[in-house]
């Protein structure tokens, strides 16, 4: 519902509204197929590469929960699929003052980077 983590819990013109589902999944990668990139140099020096691939697979599956998020505090709450629609439209409202004050700002310049 909202930016990613960082850049919108506790940002002073963010909304901090971060709702999951129950089914949802975060992190980086994705376990199914992205093991094998992650931890290629691990696998290839294992001597049966194909069976410690699937162990760091199962290793991970264990960890994947729907209450690490909101724990760790990448979602503020789990919220029922079906109450999507109410908590969007909700952002909505919050939102339209925000837009408003981000849109007075002075626009900012970027340029190249100076080393002294």
């Amino acid at each position: 519902m909202a930016a990613d983590a960082p850049n919108s819990l506790g940002h002073p013109n963010g909304l901090n509204l971060r709702y999951g589902w129950p089914a949802g999944e975060w992190g980086g990668i994705p376990i199914e197929g992205g093991v094998a990139p992650a931890y290629r140099r691990e696998i290839e020096n294992a001597p049966d590469p194909e069976a410690h691939r699937s162990m760091i697979e199962n290793r991970l599956l264990k960890l994947r929960s729907p209450f690490r998020a909101p724990y760790k505090g990448d979602v503020v709450d789990l919220i029922d699929p079906r109450d999507t629609r109410k908590l969007a439209c909700r952002f909505v409202k919050l939102a339209q003052p925000l837009l408003h004050k981000l849109a007075q700002r002075p626009k900012r310049i970027v340029g190249p980077l100076r080393i002294l």
